[in-house]
């Protein structure tokens, strides 16, 4: 006999301590990622790195978008030199558009064994932190990044 029910779908709402989680119907892990990131993770950390870019290159309250252009420039530029490993010949004027740099953040994020994950992560946290211009819940974010959110 035919099967009429429909299929389930995959989960889609994911969230730690909901109703799911709680109950056991769907748990979320809880286990320390020391040796590999579930899927979860590594979306939780693109998001949060996109949350930094958007911090340190697009503020606009205290800095002139020439400045914040000045540092999206000299970020991309290092980063294709120091982690990439890529040739960088474009002359100073070149404006980057650290979106679509993200864009291959995200994709090293997504699809890269732990420990490039872990070193992509280090560099950008210390190269922003680097910067060190005085604002608090920028000094805040990177930390709190740092310490607590890629581990759980």
């Amino acid at each position: 006999m035919e099967n009429n029910k429909k299929e389930r779908r995959r989960g889609i709402v994911r969230v730690r301590g909901g109703f799911s989680d709680i109950t056991g119907i769907s748990p979320r892990n809880n286990t320390i990622q020391l040796e590999e990131f579930d899927d979860d993770t590594r979306t939780k950390i693109s998001n949060k790195l996109y949350e930094i870019f958007e911090i340190t290159f697009d503020y606009q309250d205290k800095f002139s978008y020439a400045a914040n252009q000045d540092y999206s420039n000299a970020f991309c530029k290092a980063l294709y030199n120091d982690v990439f490993c890529q040739r960088n010949n474009l002359n100073g004027a070149y404006g980057y558009d650290w979106r679509r740099v993200f864009e291959e953040i995200h994709k090293v994020v997504e699809e890269a064994p732990y420990n490039e994950v872990l070193d992509i992560v280090e560099y950008i946290c210390r190269w922003v932190a680097s910067l060190n211009y005085g604002r608090d819940d920028h000094i805040e974010l990177v930390s709190d990044f740092v310490v607590h959110r890629f581990l759980f």
